[in-house]
């Protein structure tokens, strides 16, 4: 059985002026889900916010049934990430405007 999971409904505009006219994103889109990691517990994935950011800032934990458990704000925009479930921590990278990227460390308890 395939199934699909949605949980972001899509909101796009048109391109104002354009010929031939085309999709664009808004401050009202959802860009969606970006590097997926499967635990032994727990699904996480790097959320893209609404608009026009380049990078995820958050981290959203699903359980195996796909429900999402909990909603991790970082303020930080993120490139890549892996968690330790051992010790409920995850690690990832950030982008850094002097040096370009920063490891950072998040709780997730």
């Amino acid at each position: 059985m395939d199934t699909t999971l949605c949980i972001y409904e899509p909101v796009y505009g048109l391109a104002e002026g354009t010929v031939p006219a085309f999709v664009v994103g808004n401050e009202k889109t959802q860009l969606g889900f970006e590097d997926a990691y499967a635990g032994n517990e727990f699904i996480y994935a790097l959320l893209h916010e609404k608009g026009d950011a380049m990078e995820p800032e958050s981290v959203i934990v699903f359980d195996w049934q796909g429900n999402a458990v909990k909603e991790m704000r970082t303020g930080q925009r993120l490139a890549r990430f892996c968690v330790d479930e051992t010790y409920n921590v995850i690690y990832a990278l950030a982008s850094d405007e002097e040096n370009g990227y920063k490891l950072v460390r998040i709780c997730s308890d």
